[in-house]
């Protein structure tokens, strides 16, 4: 007879559930059925959590010994309530075994092993008490064809405790990458007097004394944890314990997490739902528990295209809502949103496109109420008499051709849009008069002016000079009844009779004839009869002063120069100031004397009615402007008698403000930042504000 070795029983027990015994050929067959137990047991009091080894095997009346594997003991199998089967098998010099589970069920005295792949195996127990655990199966050892009679005698077994487990103790690293969750796994205990696991975690200092136990496992067969509820701080360090019932048996060393090394996975947005002006968001919750917040973005392009500018609309805290409405969308034409989901931790989820090259970023195809329907606006008019209406010239993303748009800033509606394609690169104005002619538009277009008229912005006509003479318009005033003064393309300045679209010449008044390239640029309108006419290529200034009848009684120098081309002198007749706003300097109207400079705001658009208040923004207009530059919400008013600033809140960024007729705050405003609203953009995302201040 041929002795048998616990590696042939034990391995191949739970890999086939056969035995692969090898015995004396010619041994008996028995194909008698089983037979109940030679004594009646509680089973489920003595049989569950017990560690048992295979001291003896019989195979057909022929039994032998089964020997110990030298310093590593006995291999030897449990038994678990919970339908689990666990068997340990000395494979190595370590004396650490090799688990093998199986899952089972016990009928009365029948076990049936089994798993998914090799299927299942019978066995019958025979004797089970305190001690002795004997069971038998049918097995065809000799591959005859012929079921033999196998029997298995087994005794409680005790284990000899090491600490194999110390060092097992690891970072799950598939779950911490895949997953993006905090996990450690170690090697399950293989003795028979398990107590517990135990987790500790210390937050920020990574010392074990301050260190505190966040887990206590009692599952033997649990060999993982993953962290559901870390502190929310950027290092964190964990340690393990085994304890026994007759103490610790290990503790291993503390494991570092940098928690900004754990990735957010992006979540998807879903298409999106436009009803009576709102905008419902869609998007797939999600499930990682680190969760703090999704925040949704909105973007003018979308994420594939250079990483556009993201503002924040929304935040939510609640990780199982996967919609909002939003009430007041933003004010874009057809806006891309983004959402964005932030772990506890701080870490953002990325917006990087998908292996199917899909962009993230879901468009919305809206336009808002209170839109201008431009993407630039070259140019700004008010309307004199009607504090409702406001002049807008400039671009549409769908049109090339610079158009002027009326709007009535109380609807925010676009009440009218000229036909008339009137393009020019240069230098222009946009001035708004009523006069015997009726309220009409004024739009300079190099050195001639075009007329529409201001109700429809039908085109009406340029001037033309009844006399044929060349009048090369830089500057153009009404001055009463039907007489306008005009700023000569030369060094003149012109007053003149308004006959519809011809214009006769009343007077002309060179002040300064033997200078030559002087060039008169601007008018400004200092008293019921005086006209301050400013020089680019001179140093001084000129105040005329003109008849009802527009005879041009005169002139005289004053020490106040015109000489910065961008048309940036304003006036205010009430404080009687002139305020140079590229400059910051403010200017006496009485004697041109120097009254104060300031600093902010840095961008002035016009001075309030009263005189009192410099009205515009701390942002310079520089072109080089990108969303990482401070550009905020907000207006910035100064008082410049006694220098006190007064901030406004903004929907949108302030491009441009002015008072009205009836004291409230008109703001052009773009929703994005941008260096100047005369820059064109991708999408129209200009509009009105009505500020009450």
């Amino acid at each position: 007879m041929q002795k048998i070795t616990p590696h042939q029983v034990s391995k191949k027990f739970a890999f086939s559930f056969l035995f692969i015994l090898t015995f004396i050929l010619g041994c008996s067959k028995d194909d008698t059925p089983f037979v109940d137990a030679e004594n009646t047991v509680d089973l489920e009091a003595v049989f569950y959590g017990k560690t048992w080894a295979i001291h003896e095997i019989e195979v057909n009346g022929n039994r032998v010994a089964v020997p110990e594997e030298g310093e590593c003991g006995r291999d030897y199998f449990r038994y678990f309530e919970s339908g689990k089967y666990i068997e340990y098998l000395h494979q190595s010099s370590s004396c650490f075994p090799e688990i093998n589970r199986l899952n089972f069920t016990l009928d009365g005295s029948t076990i049936t092993l089994f798993d998914e792949i090799e299927g299942e195996a019978e066995i019958r127990i025979q004797k089970l008490d305190e001690t002795e655990f004997n069971f038998e199966t049918h097995l065809d050892v000799d591959g005859d064809g012929n079921n033999d009679k196998v029997k298995l005698y087994c005794r409680i077994y005790s284990p000899e405790d090491r600490d194999f487990y110390s060092e097992t103790f690891e970072k799950d690293f598939f779950k911490f990458q895949d997953d993006n969750l905090i996990a450690f796994t170690w090697s399950e205990y293989v003795g028979d007097d398990f107590k517990q696991y135990e987790i500790y975690r210390s937050s920020g200092s990574c010392n074990k004394t301050d260190a505190i136990q966040i887990a206590t496992i009692t599952d033997l067969s649990q060999n993982e944890f993953i962290d559901l509820d870390p502190d929310p701080v950027e290092e964190l360090c964990y340690f393990f314990r085994l304890q026994t019932n007759k103490g610790q048996l290990a503790e291993s060393d503390m494991i570092s997490i940098n928690t900004r090394d754990i990735d957010v996975f992006k979540t998807e947005m879903l298409a999106p739902e436009v009803l009576n002006g709102t905008i419902k968001l869609n998007w797939l919750p999600f499930t990682n528990p680190y969760f703090s917040r999704y925040e949704i973005t909105v973007s003018k392009k979308a994420y594939y295209d250079n990483s556009p500018e993201e503002i924040l609309v929304a935040t939510v805290e609640n990780q199982e809502s996967n919609t909002l409405t939003l009430e007041i969308p933003p004010s874009i034409e057809d806006p891309f949103f983004n959402i964005h989901v932030y772990n506890i931790f701080g870490e953002r989820s990325s917006l990087n496109i998908g292996q199917d090259f899909t962009d993230p970023s879901v468009e919305v195809i809206y336009t808002p109420q209170e839109m201008v329907d431009m993407m630039s606006v070259h140019l700004i008019g008010s309307d004199p008499t009607d504090s409702r209406y406001l002049y807008l010239w400039g671009e549409n993303v769908s049109d090339p051709y610079k158009k002027i748009k009326k709007v009535d800033i109380t609807t925010k509606e676009v009440v009218a849009t000229s036909s008339f394609d009137l393009n020019t690169s240069s230098e222009v104005r946009l001035k708004v008069f009523e006069s015997p002619e009726g309220k009409e538009v004024f739009i300079q277009k190099g050195s001639e002016y075009h007329v529409f008229d201001a109700l429809s912005l039908d085109y009406k006509y340029r001037f033309r000079d009844l006399n044929d003479e060349y009048i090369g318009f830089e500057d153009l005033l009404h001055f009463k009844d039907d007489i306008w003064v005009i700023a000569d393309g030369g060094d003149e300045l012109r007053t003149v009779r308004r006959f519809g679209r011809d214009l006769q010449t009343i007077d002309v008044l060179d002040p300064k004839p033997t200078t030559i390239f002087k060039r008169m640029y601007d008018l400004i309108r200092l008293g019921e009869n005086q006209i301050l006419g400013g020089m680019i290529y001179d140093d001084k200034s000129f105040l005329f002063e003109i008849n009802d009848d527009g005879t041009i009684v005169g002139s005289n120098e004053v020490g106040y120069s015109f000489t910065d081309r961008s048309r940036s002198i304003l006036h205010s007749g009430v404080s009687n100031i002139l305020l140079d706003k590229r400059n910051l300097r403010i200017y006496s109207a009485n004697d041109y004397d120097f009254i104060s400079s300031y600093s902010s705001p840095v961008h002035t658009s016009s001075i309030s009615i009263d005189g009192e208040h410099i009205l515009g923004t701390d942002y310079n207009g520089d072109d080089s402007l990108d969303f990482f530059d401070v550009f905020d919400r907000e207006l910035n008013i100064l008082k410049w008698s006694n220098g006190q600033n007064i901030r406004i809140a903004t929907v949108g960024y302030p491009q441009y403000v002015y008072e009205n007729s009836e004291g409230k705050l008109v703001v052009i405003s773009s929703y994005f930042k941008r260096s100047s609203f005369r820059r064109g953009d991708t999408k129209n995302d200009l509009f009105v504000e009505v500020i009450d201040w």
